[in-house]
């Protein structure tokens, strides 16, 4: 028979719903000492949660007081095989389970939010009717955890329970945590053991609490990898090492105490380091201590060793939360006092503490009170002061639209935020004064802000006097912006316009961007990654639609005197020019650019900005003498130096993956450097930092940042005597001029390097030093070569040099045994160089000439004049 039911309404739970099953019940018996029965049941779907599982079979018999079943479902997302007993003949029931869950899809079982997929094998034998007295073990061995972004596989959970009284113990052994729970415990008046606990040390709390049973145990917790679980409950969790933590519980001392510590906590992108956690009771308070070392909260910007002291008592909380150490730029060293009162509200005071921002003490006033009512919080007498400066903040913190909250500045100096936005390179001045009125802050917030900064200066820029006006209704359908700025009796800039919320639609932007000789630093954070040290001014009239994500400006963009440095090859320029803008691409006409010394470059392109935080561009230069490098070691380690060409530029590619490729020949003034030694000078490299003995911080490891991270670069490059080429080995510095035509350097992103062709030497000079017994400068000889065929530092070196000097070869004769002809005379002496095969470990050959008496090296003495003798003369 074919039936419907929908057990939910039945039992009163609606996370059940309708189930359709088809039953066959057969067996006899009028109690459970005689029943005997065989019940087999096809359910065709069982709602719960809202969804409908679907192929479920269920089978079991009864007889002799002993159950056995089995379930399977064939769902599409879940497969369980499932069986197990229990046999109801001991005193306590006895338990045997063994099931098989595939691919249990979470997300679309509408159990979780996140798609997450399980699959596991469980094995189970235990006894007991309750969790006092359960004894047995529980075992799931595999479990496969998948979620979009990993695919974990925990080897086995272990789950044991055995003694009775204090000697009971309940154990987990994992591959995420291992735990225990050893003595004797009540977990269903846990909940209120920990009540009577919080009571003890705020007598106002009103809460039901129901007596607790004995409480004894201790708690023993190791966390070992919990990225499996993570991943599951909080997916910008991570505990990359391990942590442990430890507690000892008493109800009839009412007492508690937990001590734990983590080396690692990352969660998104902020990172915590050794975090410690230390509470404990006593008669007199409750004490709870949290510390950590350092909290990165970007790469660069972070804050170190913080302490929070807490101490309960009589209806009280008093702490102390303290940042930094004493030497630091900023810190915070504040002492506050919670009171609990009768009426479920309570009063927060800040008491006399100390707040250093840069370097600067501020005072924070006496009577600052917080009161913490039924959903809201009153902020009264909240005012921080360094001299004339002041930050007030005065109101309600509520969902309330009536209720609002005043933040204030008067006469703030701007170079307080320095510590904020030195990451980003930037240098504030100037004085701000205003108010921020927020409203609604808990649910729908509204803000109404008037803001004036005087004077406003990036770094030691003069940006003019800045006015801003903006504010959001509680209905968060429209946001006004106005921003002015006044500068040497000019209005440089005036943005004004909505931003029209969409509800569930998309969002609108609707502004006039207009500015008249605007300084260009003002641009300088949002476009440091690319280029920096922004000079000159810059004007537009542009227009701006669209959304957040995709907004549109139009219009025109002009640049007087405009000067960038580019900083993949920290080359400056100046630039003049009127520029369209047309749906966010900035079009470039025949636009000049312009070094230092006059060389110039015309610019033809595109920079396409609908991806503001990664713009492409897409632009060609015909250069003319034009700076086109001038980096130095720390810059780069490959390859360095300054560069004058003449040729073709491009570049290509999104911000974040630019091709550049230039084709071009040298011009007079490039000096460029290749050091291909072994071992460079530590202090020159850019990720190793130095430390006195007197920094009481330490040595503080710097990262490598690879120079070339998302840039490829490719040269073909024309070389001729004008230019310099300096090549640094282990052997010497060899520099000199000469010619190359099509000498290829390619540089990928990963920094690897390879270099193709032939650099033939007209002249140069080569301060040719081995193993420390001979350090000579030897003139090189017209001619000599050095081929590239991939990797800089396999190249192959055909190179003669020349030593001259005007020394007595009479010790030539003597350790021969015979008398010089020449006597003590002076005679010019020509020491040859040959240098073959590798450069960075070349075949090194030395010949003599004696330029004013060649019948010299006739003589037989001269088959004395080994390469050692000859250096260990000179």
């Amino acid at each position: 028979m074919l039936m419907i039911l929908n057990p939910g309404v039945l039992i009163g739970d609606n996370t059940i719903g309708r189930t359709t099953f088809k039953a066959v019940v057969k067996g006899s018996g009028n109690g459970l000492k005689n029943l005997n029965e065989n019940v087999s049941a096809n359910i065709a779907y069982f709602n719960f949660k809202n969804y409908n599982y679907k192929n479920i079979a269920a089978n079991g018999t009864y007889a002799n007081k002993k159950i056995n079943a089995k379930l399977t479902i064939n769902d599409k997302n879940i497969k369980f095989d499932g069986i197990g007993s229990l046999d109801l003949n001991p005193t306590l029931p006895v338990y045997n389970f063994t099931a098989n869950v595939h691919d249990a899809n979470l997300h679309a079982l509408k159990l979780m939010k996140d798609t997450i997929v399980i699959s596991a094998q469980l094995k189970t034998t235990f006894s007991g009717n309750s969790l006092k007295n359960f004894e047995g073990n529980i075992l799931l061995s595999p479990i496969r955890i998948i979620d979009p972004r990993n695919n974990y596989l925990l080897d086995s959970v272990y789950i044991s329970a055995t003694g009775k009284g204090d000697l009971r113990r309940i154990a987990l052994e994992s591959d995420a945590l291992d735990g225990s729970i050893k003595g004797s415990y009540d977990l269903a008046t846990l909940p209120s053991y920990f009540k009577t606990i919080a009571k003890k040390y705020i007598p106002s709390l009103k809460t039901d609490i129901t007596p607790p049973k004995p409480q004894n145990f201790d708690l023993n917790l190791k966390i070992k990898n919990l990225d499996p679980l993570t991943a599951i409950f909080l997916p910008d969790l991570k505990i990359p090492e391990q942590g442990t933590f430890i507690g000892k519980f008493n109800s009839v001392e009412k007492t508690a105490t937990i001590n734990g510590y983590i080396k690692t906590i990352k969660y998104k992108k902020i990172v915590f380091h050794d975090f410690i956690l230390d509470e404990s009771t006593s008669d007199a308070f409750l004490g709870l201590n949290l510390s950590l070392k350092r909290v990165d909260l970007t790469n660069e910007l972070f804050i170190k060793n913080i302490d929070i002291t807490n101490f309960v008592s009589n209806d009280s909380l008093r702490f102390n939360v303290k940042l930094a150490d004493k030497d630091a730029t900023n810190q915070l060293d504040l002492y506050g006092l919670v009171k609990f009162g009768t009426d479920t509200t309570a009063r927060l005071m800040l008491l006399p503490s100390d707040i250093i921002l840069e370097h600067q003490k501020w005072h924070l006033q006496e009577q600052v009170r917080i009161k913490l009512l039924d959903g809201k919080t009153r902020v009264e007498g909240f005012e921080l002061s360094n001299g004339e400066q002041r930050a007030r903040i005065d109101g309600f913190i509520s969902d309330n639209p009536a209720d609002k909250l005043k933040l204030s500045f008067i006469k703030f100096s701007m170079a307080t935020l320095n510590e904020l936005t030195k990451t980003a390179g930037i240098d504030l001045n100037g004085t701000m004064n205003g108010d921020i009125m927020f409203s609604s802050i808990m649910k729908s917030p509204g803000i109404d802000a008037h803001l004036n900064i005087d004077s406003f200066k990036m770094n030691n820029t003069m940006v003019g006097n800045i006015k801003l006006v903006s504010n959001l209704d509680n209905e968060r359908s429209r946001a006004n912006v106005n921003v002015n700025i006044l500068n040497r009796g000019l209005e440089t800039l005036n943005i004004g316009g909505a931003y029209y919320l969409g509800k569930g639609k998309e969002d609108k932007l609707d502004f006039d961007v207009k500015m008249t000789q605007t300084e260009a630093i003002i641009f300088e954070p949002f476009i440091k990654d690319t280029v920096s040290d922004l000079k000159g001014t810059i004007s537009t009239d542009l227009k701006l639609t669209g959304t957040l994500a995709k907004p549109q400006l139009n219009g025109t963009l002009t640049l007087v005197n405009t000067g960038v440095t580019v900083n993949y090859l920290k080359t400056a320029y100046t630039v003049n020019d009127k520029l369209s803008v047309t749906n966010s691409v900035v079009n470039i006409t025949n636009m000049t650019l312009k070094d230092f010394r006059g060389g110039t470059g015309i610019a033809n392109g595109k920079v396409d900005l609908n991806n503001l935080s990664n713009p492409t561009i897409d632009v060609d230069l015909k250069a003319n003498n034009l700076l086109a490098l001038n980096t130095s070691f720390k810059d780069n380690h490959l390859y360095f130096g300054t560069a004058y060409a003449s040729g073709d530029f491009k570049f290509n590619g999104p911000i974040d993956n630019m091709n550049i490729n230039i084709t071009a020949a040298t011009q007079a003034g490039t000096v460029f450097n290749i050091p291909l030694n072994t071992s460079s000078t530590v202090s020159e490299y850019d990720f190793i930092k130095f430390v006195s003995h007197k920094d009481t911080l330490g040595l503080k490891a710097i990262e490598k940042v690879k120079a070339f991270n998302g840039v490829t670069l490719n040269f073909d490059l024309t070389v001729d005597e004008k230019a310099i080429v300096k090549i640094t080995t282990d052997y010497g510095v060899l520099q000199g001029s000469g010619q190359a035509k099509n000498l290829k350097l390619r540089i990928n992103s990963l920094g690897d390097f390879d270099m193709f062709g032939e650099f033939v030497i007209t002249s140069g000079k080569f301060d040719f030093t081995a193993k420390n017994f001979i350090s000579k400068n030897f003139t090189v000889n017209r001619g000599g070569s050095i081929r590239w065929t991939g990797n800089p530092t396999n190249a192959e070196i055909n190179l003669k040099a020349t030593y001259e000097v005007r020394t007595d070869i009479a010790p030539l004769y003597t350790a021969a045994g015979l008398q010089s002809p020449k006597g003590n005379e002076q005679i010019l002496v020509q020491a040859e160089l040959l240098l073959t095969k590798s450069l960075l470990a070349p075949e090194i050959n030395f010949d003599f000439n004696f330029p004013t008496d060649p019948s010299v090296k006739d003589d037989r003495a001269l088959t004395l004049l080994t390469p050692t003798t000859a250096t260990s003369r000179h």
